[in-house]
């Protein structure tokens, strides 16, 4: 689906009232499948806001086309900092059950 800007912002902003003092946020963005300049501004304004609170907006699991479009608007490494690559591999039904 496409990103709804005004509903992923309010809730963004609400996990870092609600979490002070967590230094990530983590977002699954695997049912984004669409995202366009206001979506990718929006995005650039929120991971300042985070930033501006000592913490890190990042978004996972993000489609080539999505990956593609943060990329060109030069967002995409600001939603990726310093994600480990470990976290960044989709779970296995093995590392389910481990887990």
């Amino acid at each position: 689906s496409f990103l709804d800007t005004r509903r992923f912002r309010h809730a963004a902003r609400a996990i870092l009232e609600a979490t002070p003092g967590h230094d990530r946020g983590i977002v699954d963005g695997s049912g984004i499948t669409d995202v366009d300049a206001t979506a990718a501004d929006m995005l650039a304004d929120l991971v300042g806001e985070f930033e501006g609170r000592g913490a890190e907006l990042v978004l996972e699991d993000l489609g080539p086309n999505v990956r593609a479009a943060l990329s060109r608007a030069r967002v995409l490494e600001r939603l990726q900092p310093a994600v480990p690559e470990v976290l960044r591999r989709p779970a296995t039904p093995a590392s389910r059950q481990a887990a």
